[in-house]
């Protein structure tokens, strides 16, 4: 009977006005889309999508890390993109430095500073990748279970969704 979940509505009501900056999820790190948004709701399913070469998984990793870096457990599938790639992306962007610099070994003295504040911010935060190319769905599903449990789970992206296996 919809009046019996009024309340609940009065209560979800109450949360977004007294919710800080107006996100009641998880706060992507973006602001202009937080207020879009709210946030990144619980339970819901948000597809990136846009033209190759666009910034769709430097988008997610940029949430990612923002996520990680406000506590919450995200877990990262990349099946286009191995780890150590997006670790030396997550390092770039957290440092602010010139990758190509940083991959032919002609960083400053300013840019290794960087580099080293960089790596330090980013190896405690709770950002699980796997890498691994021949996912199905169903590992998926039991890897995010299986973090759920060990480590909490907030947040779940999977790169390239398309390459996923679907049999298991």
């Amino acid at each position: 009977k919809l009046g019996d979940i009024l309340p609940a509505v009065l209560d979800q009501v109450d949360a977004w006005a007294n919710a800080p900056g107006g996100v009641t999820g998880l706060a992507t790190g973006i602001r202009a889309l937080d207020a879009m948004t709210r946030g990144l709701q619980p339970g819901n399913v948000v597809i990136v999508a846009a033209r190759p070469a666009m910034g769709k998984s430097a988008l997610a990793q940029n949430i990612e890390i923002a996520v990680a870096h406000a506590g919450h457990t995200v877990g990262s599938y990349s099946l286009e993109m191995g780890s150590e790639e997006k670790a030396i992306r997550a390092v770039t962007s957290e440092g602010q430095i010139d990758g190509h610099q940083l991959q032919r070994g002609r960083l400053s003295e300013q840019g290794y500073g960087r580099f080293s504040h960089a790596l330090g911010a980013l190896s405690g935060i709770p950002l699980f990748i796997d890498d691994d190319p021949a996912i199905t769905v169903f590992d998926i599903g039991s890897r995010a279970r299986r973090l759920k449990v060990e480590h909490g789970l907030s947040l779940l992206t999977v790169d390239y969704v398309q390459l996923v296996n679907a049999a298991g």
